[in-house]
């Protein structure tokens, strides 16, 4: 079964609040200084029920911490054990080739959808789409055959999948992250706005390595020509 990511507070808390930080955070300073109040005037009469309150309090703290230490076990997971893995956003990872023993993974992680960068020859008799939907995550395919597929029908295409995943986990994978940076780099600048450094900038952070002077050869040519 699929442990479900914790959802930050939309209120008070900050996004990305661990359970135990959005318990924190979102207390009544003065619910809890009004109960502490009458569990000591309770226990000062040689009342059992006096401690009640601060035991259900502490308990419900524990479950809350044990319940991020799980999220954080499995996040660090996919980290550890998925080859390249990043995770360049609160709910995006990118990594490299995907193996099937990762599907469990990452399932286990919560990642709802998949996008799968690499070509039909790089990973013969292995059918991810069948194991990943199996899991219960989405697939999509967007073969892009290194530097000859970086093009704006491709960012286009890749910017549809991300914002049709919205706010769900999901992962972004080629053979080493490599074409995933790319892609990001590219759709950064040339429909968001980002500057040639910027853009180069989050590609990295998605795993942009062997691919990023091509890149900036693109934005830069495209700068000078601007």
């Amino acid at each position: 079964m699929r442990t479900p990511l914790p959802a930050p507070s939309a209120v008070s808390c900050a996004s990305g609040a661990s359970p135990l930080q959005v318990l924190e955070c979102e207390a009544d300073p003065d619910a809890v200084s009004t109960m502490g109040n009458r569990s000591f005037e309770r226990f000062s009469s040689h009342s059992l029920l006096g401690v009640v309150p601060q035991f259900w309090m502490s308990l419900l703290v524990s479950f809350a911490f044990a319940g991020s230490v799980a999220w954080a076990d499995t996040s660090d997971a996919v980290l550890a054990s998925v080859p390249h893995a990043k995770k360049p956003g609160a709910t995006r990872y990118a990594a490299g080739t995907l193996r099937a023993e990762d599907i469990k993974t990452l399932a286990d992680a919560g990642v709802r959808h998949v996008i799968d960068l690499t070509t039909a020859n790089e990973t013969p008799g292995f059918n991810g789409r069948e194991l990943i939907e199996r899991a219960g995550m989405t697939y999509a395919s967007l073969p892009i055959d290194g530097k000859d597929g970086l093009t704006r029908e491709n960012v286009r295409a890749f910017d549809a999948l991300l914002s049709a995943a919205g706010e769900d986990t999901t992962l972004v994978h080629c053979a080493s992250a490599n074409r995933v940076g790319a892609l990001v780099a590219l759709r950064a600048a040339w429909l968001h706005g980002a500057t040639p450094q910027q853009a180069i900038a989050e590609g990295e952070r998605w795993g942009l390595k062997g691919l990023r002077d091509t890149v900036a050869q693109q934005l830069g040519a495209e700068a000078k020509e601007q």
